[in-house]
């Protein structure tokens, strides 16, 4: 097997683009640094890919569709903007132009710029990577984007599968069976308990959600039919949390809350920490970010359901580069990551927020 830019890269502990600059005579590397690299580069046996560094010359224009990072949606969003621009730092040398374009959080959202790019800039457009929207204007302009052989990556779920390239995604029923396996596993059989279930559940229509909670539930079904789940549904989770405020406040026997989304983990967490119920009722969040990390920290949260969600958008940019630059398809349409329990404990030792 040939030695790459990454083997020399992870050899010597710097970036491929580190590695990049200092083996094609490029500014930005100290002449001691370039002379280390070429030594190593050269005992590893790596020789410069021609046929890459011919493509590497050819230049690149992908559109990056997501909702905005305007109050709520920090908390996800935030994290897949983070991935995206981050990966895109360690390829900056390669002639990509990337054009974002960041949008209101609606049900139609999506649907509504994917038609404006697609009537303005699509001629111009090698590559698309947005999120899977489970609406009929998505769907139509993916559709179009398709016909017109511009591959497109999607990021949350497995929809739309005529018309991308492949999807990047958390596997959602092992995340609703982790919630409800890590809630239910060390009460007693027949356990009379109640637990509250708060969520968009796809209102905005993002699938995602929907799979999670429908695998909690099933597992409850299935192996705690003992406990009685309550849901509280609706897109506006400020609203939803003023529910379970009131709900709470009439039944204080309540056991437990599951939130499906990083959007109601945050809010819930707020609720909590006013009620000062913590103590009492045991809470499982989705998704890591800096307001859910420090209610971990102070036991507002019993654990948190980390679906790596920087990861996702960074592997979503690195495939559609790797198509691009080399025709490198994926080695499935859908590329699944597998979800991971974070508690107290641990949650200091998980960096998703920072790569």
């Amino acid at each position: 097997m040939s030695v790459t830019l990454k083997d020399v890269a992870e050899k010597l502990g710097v970036t491929i683009t580190t590695v990049h600059k200092a083996l094609n005579g490029k500014e930005g590397v100290s002449e001691k640094r370039r002379a280390e690299i070429m030594k190593v580069a050269a005992q590893m046996g790596y020789k410069v890919n021609y046929m890459a560094s011919s493509l590497s010359k050819k230049k690149f224009h992908i559109a990056v569709v997501l909702p905005n990072t305007d109050g709520d949606n920090r908390f996800y969003y935030g994290a897949l903007w983070d991935g995206i621009r981050n990966y895109l730092d360690t390829v900056s040398e390669f002639p990509i132009t990337v054009s974002e374009y960041a949008y209101p959080l609606t049900r139609d959202g999506n649907g509504l710029v994917l038609e404006k790019i697609f009537n303005q800039d699509s001629d111009d457009l090698q590559g698309l990577i947005t999120i899977a929207m489970d609406h009929d204007h998505s769907s139509y302009f993916l559709e179009k984007f398709a016909k017109k052989q511009i591959p497109v990556v999607l990021i949350g779920a497995d929809l739309h599968t005529d018309f991308r390239l492949c999807c990047i995604k958390a596997n959602d029923t092992a995340v609703g069976y982790l919630a409800a396996e890590l809630l239910t596993a060390f009460l007693p059989s027949g356990y009379p308990a109640k637990i509250l279930m708060a969520g968009d559940y796809g209102c905005l229509g993002m699938e995602d959600q929907r799979l999670n909670m429908q695998a909690f539930s099933a597992y409850l079904h299935t192996y705690a039919p003992s406990i009685e789940t309550v849901p509280f549904q609706g897109s506006d989770p400020l609203a939803v949390s003023k529910e379970i405020r009131q709900y709470l406040t009439v039944h204080p026997d309540t056991y437990a809350i599951y939130t499906c989304s990083a959007r109601f983990t945050y809010h819930i967490s707020q609720c909590i920490r006013q009620l000062g119920i913590q103590d009492r009722i045991q809470v499982i969040g989705n998704d890591l970010f800096t307001e859910s990390r420090q209610a971990l920290s102070d036991g507002i949260l019993r654990g948190v359901i980390d679906k790596k969600i920087s990861k996702q958008s960074a592997l979503a940019v690195k495939t559609l580069f790797d198509y691009l630059l080399k025709k490198d398809y994926p080695r499935s349409s859908c590329l699944v990551m597998e979800p991971e329990i974070v508690l107290r404990s641990n949650f200091q030792s998980h960096s998703d927020l920072q790569k």
